[in-house]
């Protein structure tokens, strides 16, 4: 299938960057608004709907550059609405064991589908892998009809407007806890794009071989899978306070002392990387553990896309201050990485102990 060159790929990725912060964002709003059946429906459906266009005509660019923005793009408009559905369906004394476990489920189906869906095309073709998307997709849908509407959006009587989203989204971020959630996950997307985009640089500078930095970066994932359960069993204990605390501490002193033995002994400088990984787990636990307990259901799912797209703004400017970093000293990548770490530190202590509020 030839489709065109790097320049159209690079246009349908930097497009579906855009689209899907765009439908986040909107979606978490209009979930709270809407309710969440309908938007987690309209999810699930641009998947399909997105496969059948490319199904129609897959050597040609249009349908494909509409089949890619739909299927990788618009699913993000239900994001924040199904981590909201998880967050009200369960116990709030068994949320953080939810949160915890939803990412390891999410992971171990993503790599089982893909590896099906990749074997199959080689075998049969891409238009019988479409196929098969198609039809499981219009089956999830279709048992969408039959969950129970966990939240149904706003009194019948108030008027459903783009103004009254809007307002909702500004009531939301005046609000202090999310205030103060958002500024670590604004840090936490400065700290991600520059040691996912210059860490396996940075090893081979040091001495590595490929073939251990594919190992290191095939172990980190694994390491961080095992970190989630334990993280849910943490929080659920003890808090999402301390849980996010011991993220930041403990990442900061990772990343410290791997700057330090990179350059000291390199041949034993991943392990505090490996140790990060772990702990990882903890504050993804805790951030969403944390908002599923403080805020409301009406404004829920609101929160969590519109952190997911802090995270990503976050993100474009991060690649090129680490490239002005890099460029000055590779080290100070990481030791920006520290800081930022540790400035995250102040603004989990500012964060009150919660319990679970429900709905105001």
């Amino acid at each position: 299938m030839n489709i065109g060159g790097s320049e159209f790929l690079g246009f349908c990725f930097s497009l579906t960057s855009i689209i899907s912060m765009i439908s986040a964002s909107s979606g978490g709003v209009l979930s709270d608004i809407m309710g969440r059946k309908s938007l987690s429906i309209l999810g699930i459906m641009s998947l399909t709907l997105g496969s059948f266009v490319i199904y129609t005509n897959p050597s040609s660019k249009t349908p494909t550059l509409i089949g890619v923005l739909l299927i990788l793009a618009l699913p993000s408009i239900a994001g924040g609405t199904l981590v909201a559905i998880l967050t009200e369906l369960v116990p709030s004394r068994i949320i953080g064991k939810l949160m915890s476990l939803s990412p390891v489920i999410t992971l171990v189906s993503m790599s089982c589908g893909s590896a099906a869906l990749g074997y199959i095309t080689n075998t049969r073709g891409l238009k019988y892998s479409l196929t098969i998307v198609i039809i499981l997709t219009l089956l999830v849908a279709i048992s969408c009809f039959f969950l129970i509407e966990t939240r149904r959006g706003t009194n019948s009587k108030q008027k459903r407007s783009v103004f009254q989203g809007l307002t909702h989204l500004k009531e939301l971020f005046l609000e202090r806890t999310l205030a103060l959630i958002a500024a670590p996950a604004l840090i936490e997307g400065f700290i991600t794009k520059p040691s996912s985009t210059y860490l396996s640089t940075y090893l081979s500078n040091i001495g590595f071989t490929e073939k251990a930095i594919g190992f290191l970066y095939s172990i980190f994932p694994i390491v961080q899978a095992v970190g989630q359960p334990i993280s849910g069993a943490f929080v659920d204990s003890y808090s999402e306070k301390k849980a996010l605390l011991l993220n930041a501490s403990i990442a900061a002193c990772a990343v410290a002392l791997f700057t330090i033995l990179s350059v000291t002994s390199p041949s034993i400088s991943p392990y505090p990387l490996i140790v990060s990984s772990f702990i990882a787990a903890f504050g993804n636990t805790g951030m969403l553990t944390y908002i599923a307990k403080a805020i409301p259901e009406s404004k829920r799912a609101t929160a969590y896309s519109s952190i997911t797209v802090l995270q990503k703004i976050s993100g474009i400017p991060a690649p090129i201050i680490g490239a002005i970093l890099w460029n000055l000293r590779p080290q100070l990548i990481f030791i920006f990485i520290c800081l930022f770490n540790l400035m995250k530190i102040p603004l989990i202590l500012l964060l009150k102990g919660i319990s679970y509020v429900g709905e105001k």
